[in-house]
């Protein structure tokens, strides 16, 4: 089951279909071919109890204060703001960079929405600056995988409920290692730049004026990280009370900065709703394919062929790594 289980899901991808389809199709494919030992109504109660969960309600939000912060071009303010304290560095840009997409990755949650709003103005003034298209590229989509990391990762909420793990623990597991991610994205930008001193110009050292003025302009948005993460973990309030509130604080601040229309507030709900129905259908998928692999014991076939092959520690956790590409 485990061979024909993992062959329907390689071809659906090398097809080209989104992940929430092999995860969902191989199963129900061999559910209704009489390989499971359940029924479709069994099936149905698992996707229907899979979105169910209140916990999922914070993903929308997330995801709608990170359109609502594409759409009206406030993220701009923390590019400014890293901009101010990091252009007069070797790599300065690149840094600013790195920096804004660990910053971006915490009021938004989202890795797609950062890798937009990072994209959008950073990759020009990378290239305007003799920086390879290649190395803009790589930095600016490699650089916004910490919000993955960094709370509200909007990965860990949807791991939390499908692998029913607490989401404030996930949340503060995650701090130093998205942290740790982004020093070393700046180290790796640094070395560079050191190694090639073309990569790597500088620009002029900003006034402590301007920087001041620049954290001013910058200080809601820093706020909203404060209060949403904060409040977690003081207890003051839920992940979803969190998305709600940070959702609404964004509006307030592009409102009121003049940084959102009409039409970008539309298009921020429209995109909003496309993105959340595609998380949410892998955790339909997810929550098919989970009790398959319970019921069926693969995991623990897995388990015990590795300790008949005596890998040892060593061998073991490579071939764990390679299960999970």
């Amino acid at each position: 089951m485990l061979i024909v289980l993992a062959l329907i899901m390689l071809v659906l991808l090398l097809l080209g279909y989104p992940m929430m389809v092999p995860l969902a199709v191989g199963t129900l494919f061999m559910m209704f071919t009489g390989m499971t030992f359940f029924g479709p109504d069994q099936a149905v109660t698992w996707m229907v109890t899979g979105v169910g969960s209140w916990v999922l309600a914070a993903v929308p939000m997330f995801i709608f204060a990170a359109d609502i912060l594409t759409k009206g071009h406030t993220a701009n303010r923390l590019l400014d703001l890293v901009d101010a304290f990091s252009r007069h560095w070797r790599g300065g840009l690149p840094i600013t960079t790195a920096a804004a997409c660990a910053m971006f990755g915490a009021v938004s949650g989202s890795t797609q929405a950062t890798v937009v709003a990072m994209g959008g103005p950073m990759r020009p003034r990378l290239l305007a600056k003799g920086y390879p298209d290649s190395f803009a590229l790589a930095l600016i989509i490699n650089a916004s995988d910490v919000a993955l990391l960094i709370p509200p990762s909007i990965g860990f909420i949807v791991y939390g409920v499908v692998m029913k793990t607490s989401i404030g623990d996930l949340f503060l597991a995650g701090i130093l290692p998205g942290l740790l991610m982004s020093a070393l994205f700046i180290a790796a930008i640094w070395l560079v730049t050191l190694l090639r001193p073309e990569a790597g110009p500088r620009g002029t050292p900003q006034p402590l004026a301007e920087r001041l003025r620049l954290f001013a302009r910058a200080a809601p948005l820093i706020a909203v990280i404060v209060v949403s993460i904060g409040g977690i973990y003081l207890g003051v309030f839920t992940p979803v009370e969190a998305s709600g509130i940070g959702a609404g604080l964004v509006i307030v601040i592009a409102l009121v900065t003049g940084g959102l229309s009409r039409a970008g507030f539309v298009k921020a709900m429209r995109e909003t709703v496309r993105t959340s129905a595609m998380l949410y259908m892998i955790v339909i998928g997810a929550n098919v394919l989970n009790p398959f692999l319970a019921i069926t014991d693969i995991p623990l076939a897995l388990s015990e062929m590795l300790t008949h092959l005596g890998l040892g520690p060593y061998g073991t956790l490579p071939a764990i790594l390679l299960s999970y590409v």
